[in-house]
Formats: structure tokens, sequence, C-alpha cells
């Protein structure tokens, strides 16, 4: 037994006129369910030939659309050379909305960092003087040398019955070359408790990501959420990059899974269960990437995540639905701490639009 979606679907998103032409690509999704029942989602909208990127805004009653873009973010003392990929949060604190966005400020340079910003009405939102997550931020004993930090998400855990919030990100040995780090902090805490970053997961422990010393090498470990299916089963959704030669540019980038029984880890990655999809239009296959998750309930959980056909190619968002129950059977299947490599059968491609979940072939 192998994940397997019940439901992919590319995402029909009804855009603003204005933003057609000079923000006609859309990646780095953050989705929030809000208290009606309907969602509204964040991600960069933008040109990846220019690399222009803003926090586009969109709403709809149902995670797999249809999805219409209202007006998108603006931002108040919060700069940097790539301020976007956001990660949000929405709760009502004392009867008022609260919305927080954890977001980079660089991602193709070094002394990037973890931004946070607050709102009130989820569009104006206020950048806060002290980054949450930086290089210096970052445990220094056992662990690399980082030159800067990008692409964080922030999901919810419960621990002995505790409550906690847990961020990861990027962190770079050198810019482009990323591990995935953790930092927790208790959901009561405020937002500046936040504890010394660990590395979680090493590039080198995902065999199926290129390696850093490669003469192939592409990019590093990034895009990474962490999922509690159970008391003791937790699931990293992250992004790889298959080891394959450069000529092979805009099909390498991957959604990958890894599994482990505590948040802390050890994680063991498990493949890359979203095949991209061949277009529509000349059947090109690409590649996929930076996902995030609704968790709506123990059977709803929902992957929305970027694709693109190709080198060049726009990127766009798909949305993935799994049973999470049978997700967590087949990916621990003895039992929390039995942990099972990845099904033979995880290890053929089907590289076709009715693709299921298996790994491509390395």
């Amino acid at each position: 037994m192998h994940p397997q979606y019940s439901f992919n679907t590319e995402l029909k998103v009804q855009r603003l006129p204005q933003h057609q032409e000079k923000y006609f690509e859309i990646k780095d999704p953050s989705v929030v369910m809000l208290p009606d029942g309907t969602f509204m989602m964040y991600a960069s909208i933008g040109n990846s030939l220019t690399q222009e990127w803003i926090v586009g805004r969109f709403v709809a009653i149902h995670p797999a659309g249809i999805w219409q873009e209202i007006e998108p973010v603006s931002f108040t003392d919060l700069k940097g050379p790539q301020v976007c990929a956001p990660a949000v949060t929405y709760e009502v604190v004392n009867h008022q909305p609260s919305w927080k966005m954890y977001i980079q400020t660089a991602c193709f340079e070094s002394d990037g960092v973890i931004a946070l910003a607050t709102s009130t009405d989820g569009q104006h939102f206020v950048g806060q003087p002290q980054p949450l997550a930086s290089r210096h931020t970052i445990c220094a004993e056992h662990q690399p040398l980082v030159t800067g930090v990008y692409d964080a998400s922030v999901s919810e855990v419960r621990v002995a019955n505790q409550e906690m919030m847990c961020m990861l990100f990027s962190g770079y040995r050198r810019v482009g070359c990323g591990d995935i780090y953790a930092s927790y902090r208790p959901k009561s805490a405020g937002e500046h408790e936040w504890s010394p970053a660990q590395r979680l997961l090493t590039q080198e422990e995902v065999p199926f990501h290129n390696h850093p010393n490669s003469e192939h090498f592409e990019w590093g470990l990034e895009g990474a959420k962490l999922v509690q299916l159970d008391k003791e089963c937790f699931l990293l959704i992250g992004v790889c990059f298959l080891p394959k030669p450069n000529e092979f540019l805009g099909t390498r980038q991957r959604v990958f899974f890894a599994v482990a029984s505590s948040m802390n880890g050890p994680f063991t990655p498990v493949g890359t269960p979203l095949n991209p999809f061949e277009s529509e239009h000349d059947g090109r296959l690409g590649e996929n990437g930076h996902p995030d998750t609704l968790l709506l309930n123990e059977h709803d959980l929902w992957i929305i995540y970027q694709e693109r056909h190709g080198q060049g190619a726009p990127w766009h968002l798909r949305a993935a639905h799994y049973d999470a129950q049978q997700l967590k059977e087949s990916l621990f299947k003895a039992g929390p701490l039995a942990i099972t490599a990845p099904d033979p059968q995880m290890t053929q491609p089907v590289m076709t639009a009715a693709s299921t979940a298996s790994v491509d072939n390395l």
C-alpha cells in the first residue's frame, strides 16, 4: 500500500484584470480557513523572468476553487529584495481578527530573514522590527554555518497535551543550498519566544535529492511544512530537486514526503508522491513544488501546491486531496515507531495526467 490522493485538479483562478500581464504567475500558496467556512489564500504573484513578486490574495468557498483574486497585500515597515512566499495564520483575539504573516525578505542572496507582519483586516500588514528567524537565531552547536534563511511555514501541533507552534524554514549553507530547520514555541507564548532553530533534515538525508557537491546541483531543500496526522505520526511535506543532469532543468523540482514519530525527527524521506501533469497544450511535463496543507478534519487533508510545464513556463496551482487516515496508515503501517521504507511500487514512475502517487524514476 502506498499513499494515493483521491482527487487532484488544477485550480481555476479568476484574476484581477490589472494583474493578468504583470503578475501572471501564482506560486508559494498559504491558505487559511475563516470562521464562516470560506477560505483565504495568500500567494506570490509575479514573473519568473524578472523575479518581481508581490503577495496576492484570493478567496473561495472550497479548497479546490474556483478562486477569486482580490486586492493584494500592502506592507508597511517591511522591505527586502524578495519579500514573498508568505505563511499566514488567522485567529480571533479578544473578539478582534488577528492576521499574522511569516515571510521571507530574501531568497537569492545572503542575510535573508523570516519577518513577522501583522494585520487586523488581512490586507494591510505592518512589519515588526525584530525578525523571528535569521542566521543568528540558529543554534550553532553541531550545525553548519548558515548565511541566510527563507521560505517559512507555521503549523500547530500537540505534544504531551500542550499546544505548540512549529515554524520550518530553509537555512542556506550557501545561497541556494539549504537544509530544513525547525523552531518551536508554546502556542500561548509570544512571537519572540521561538526556540533556537535546529536542523531537522539535511539534503544528504534525502536520497532522491540532488547532492550539494554534485556538478549537476540545482537547488536545496525548501518549502517544508509539518503536519501532525496523529499523536505520534508527523508528516513533513517539502520540496526537493531530483538528481538529474542539468539538461533536465525545469523538470527536477518535486514535492516530497518524510515521516517521523516525533516532531523533532528523525525524519525518513519516503518519496515524491505528486508527479507532474501533462500540459494540455503541448503535452510537456514539468515540475512541482512549494506545498501548503489544510487538515480540515481527521480525514480531509488538502495539499495546495505549485506546478509548471517546464523551464520558462508560468507557475500555476493545483490541489490534491488525501484521506488523512488512509495516508497515515500507509506511511505508518506497523505503528508510529515502525516507519516503513518506500513501497517498491513507489519506485516506478507514472508520468501522465492520470498519474496517482509514485516516486519518479531516479
